[in-house]
């Protein structure tokens, strides 16, 4: 049987790409006793689901497989029977001279990519029956925690919820992330509160268009957002209550909206909550640095995802009432200066100059000045990246991006470097570079079947000069478990031997900061986080003034031909320092894995497709009707 996915095909297309294409195929795996296929929505999901009994035993993963999607589809189609047995769904139609639309169980919206809806007035909402959350602790400091699992250990834990709170004090939302189940969400928030979803749109090889649709009698509107062709998938992971006291509750996770995302891998969520402005005429310009660069990001983030779209849908539905409908008058009405952390985003596109600093891995750069995180003269930089998709990668991307991780040391070095001296970087060692993803052994220590969330190619790992000695094998400090958590640790390290992190507290430059931690979507590719090229260059001008040759770099000037970053994904994850006098107490417990993390050696890496392979066989022999499709996939 041929590959399920070409890789090849994709050019430097990494795993957050074709992981979502990988979604959409595992379709077809999730067959029933009534042979219903799951609806995309599910997808993600139906590759993750497993059982509580964990197995080393690789022969056993297909009928254990099988059995449990069985379990889960019926659950599943009982859970929806159940919401909408009790419910009325002879809502009133729109007005005449309007065409009649039939109307859809949540359920159904999850093939919504080929469904269209009608943007009509507000039918009666359809009522459920979700109890009463008691968990309404404000958290106005920001916190962050991971979520639960069939392991527990000391650490606090957020459910979604948690997050969402007491749901009837929601007036409306925004829930966005690359997939979504919507029976599932449903069971968490009530489908009477108005709901502006957003995920990624479906592939394809032109423009995306920018949708729009209502969800059935509901309250909720999904949206996609307009992506240019040969740009990946909309990953943001990021939701906002709207509470009817007047406070804004803002949560960053790494986890989809879908059921197994928030129990059967592990994940994490920051959570800050937002009072409004003490009065209608303060200015929210006069906030801190930190809360104008938290405003700003988080509105130019939810503009490009559509989300206006779906609110000026909400309000002419009559759903919601706003003065305006623009986010950004929305956002102005609340107070953001206790803000702690930094936002780091990506946007689809190729940016040049000052654009460059609001987005992508130079976003980083930027972002780490600010929060006094720059590397120190005379330290080096260790780097720990926890991922869930591996992408393809080259000595000239990573040292780029540790150029930007620095915080621009070395930037200018970089622009005046010949574009040969460029490729012909080493990568670096092992003792500052450590990618952080499952071996086989921990994948099957956790039980196989929970593998689907970690994905990597074969072609990409067997691809000459892969940075094979850089993989470490990550053990979650929750117990056997698999993380889907996105997580980037950065130490300043003695250049003497990048060991560990210095105990004594840095003079100088950015004083006593002695690291740093992300948390986000973004997992460690070039789609997410870009890639920097540049036109050719011409000779420094002299005679101009050091700001108008300045650009990303304090030390040095740019010429006229400035750089530029192209960016295949939507991303967003949030950024915080460590002190000197933390460490490395403050990293151990943080991270969401234990340290020191061993490398490979000799270990082989956990790798998706090859399984997805074998799934496929076994699901042919056991379901023989149904061959035809599954070859559609091979």
């Amino acid at each position: 049987m041929n590959e399920i996915i070409d890789v090849d095909d994709l050019s430097d297309a990494d795993s957050d790409i074709f992981e979502q294409q990988q979604l959409e195929e595992a379709i077809a795996l999730s067959l029933s006793e009534s042979r219903e296929v799951i609806d995309v929505g599910d997808a993600e999901s139906s590759t993750r689901q497993s059982s509580n009994t964990t197995t080393s035993n690789p022969t056993s993963f297909p009928s254990d497989f099988l059995k449990e999607r069985a379990r889960l589809e019926e659950a599943r189609l009982q859970r929806r029977k159940r919401r909408f047995e009790s419910v009325a769904v002879d809502a009133p139609q729109k007005a005449s001279g309007s065409s009649d639309h039939s109307q859809q169980s949540v359920g159904q919206l999850a093939k919504r990519r080929k469904i269209e809806l009608p943007l009509g007035d507000v039918p009666t909402p359809l009522q459920t029956s979700i109890s009463k959350h008691e968990n309404i602790e404000p958290f106005w400091d920001g916190t962050l925690r991971q979520t639960p699992s069939r392991f527990s250990n000391y650490k606090p834990k957020f459910s979604l919820k948690d997050i969402i709170g007491e749901s009837s004090a929601v007036e409306w939302s925004i829930m966005t992330a690359m997939d979504i189940d919507f029976d599932w969400v449903a069971t968490c928030f009530p489908i009477s509160v108005p709901n502006i979803l957003v995920s990624s749109p479906a592939r394809s090889n032109g423009y995306t268009e920018a949708t729009v649709k209502r969800l059935d009698t509901t309250s909720w509107f999904h949206c996609t957002p307009w992506m240019p062709p040969g740009h990946g998938v909309m990953h943001t992971k990021l939701c906002l209550y709207f509470r009817k006291d007047g406070c804004l509750r803002v949560a960053v996770n790494t986890a989809n909206l879908l059921d197994y995302d928030w129990w059967g891998i592990e994940n994490m969520s920051w959570v800050q909550d937002f009072p409004l402005l003490a009065s209608s005429t303060q200015s929210p310009e006069a906030e801190a640095s930190h809360g104008k660069a938290f405003r700003t990001t988080l509105i130019a983030h939810l503009k490009r995802m559509n989300v206006e779209a779906g609110m000026k849908a909400a309000v002419s539905s009559g759903v919601i009432r706003l003065p305006k409908c623009s986010i950004e008058a929305v956002l102005n009405r609340y107070d953001f200066s206790k803000v702690k952390i930094r936002l780091v985003a990506s946007l689809p596109g190729t940016f040049t100059g000052q654009e460059m600093q609001t987005v992508g891995h130079t976003g980083l750069m930027r972002a780490l000045r600010t929060i006094g995180a720059r590397t120190p003269p005379g330290k080096d930089l260790s780097l720990e990246y926890q991922g869930s998709s591996i992408g393809r990668y080259t000595a000239d991307w990573i040292q780029g991006f540790r150029i930007s991780a620095t915080g621009g040391n070395g930037y200018n070095s970089w622009l005046s470097m010949s574009a040969k001296a460029i490729k012909e970087q080493p990568y670096p060692s092992k003792s500052l570079m450590k990618i952080l993803y499952p071996t086989l052994e921990t994948v099957d220590a956790a039980g196989r079947h929970r593998g689907g969330s970690m994905f990597l190619s074969p072609s990409t790992w067997e691809a000459k000069n892969f940075p094979r000695q850089l993989f470490h094998d990550p053990k979650a400090t929750s117990g056997s478990i698999l993380m889907h958590t996105k997580m980037m640790l950065g130490l300043f390290v003695s250049k003497k031997n990048g060991v560990g992190p210095d105990t004594q507290a840095v003079s100088g430059i950015d004083g006593d900061v002695g690291g740093w931690c992300y948390v986000g979507s973004h997992n460690f590719s070039p789609s997410a986080w870009g890639t920097l090229s540049r036109e050719k260059r011409k000779k420094r001008a002299t005679g101009r003034s050091s700001k108008a040759r300045r650009d990303m770099s304090d030390d040095e000037s740019q010429d006229e031909d400035t750089p530029s970053i192209n960016i295949r994904n939507f991303e967003l994850g949030i950024l915080f320092p460590f002190f000197q006098n933390e460490l490395p107490s403050k990293a151990d417990e943080v991270a969401c894995w234990k340290r020191p993390v061993p490398p490979y050696n000799r270990s082989k890496p956990w790798v998706c497709l090859r399984l997805l392979d074998s799934m496929i066989q076994a699901l042919t022999v056991s379901y023989p009707d149904a061959s035809d499709s599954l070859a559609s996939f091979a």
